[in-house]
């Protein structure tokens, strides 16, 4: 039940967090540059650095 409630919980801050950037980084070419860097980066961590 543990396991089941952290995905739940983690999935919903994704989908909280991850639209609004999203939306953020497709009107604003600035905050593109910012942020695809970063995500270019965490797509190639381990996810044991994480």
């Amino acid at each position: 039940m543990f396991t089941f409630t952290l995905v739940l919980v983690s999935s919903a801050i994704s989908v909280i967090v991850g639209i609004p950037v999203g939306i953020l980084m497709s009107k604003s070419s600035i905050a593109e540059a910012i942020i695809k860097p970063v995500l270019d980066f965490m797509q190639t961590m381990p996810a044991s650095f994480i």
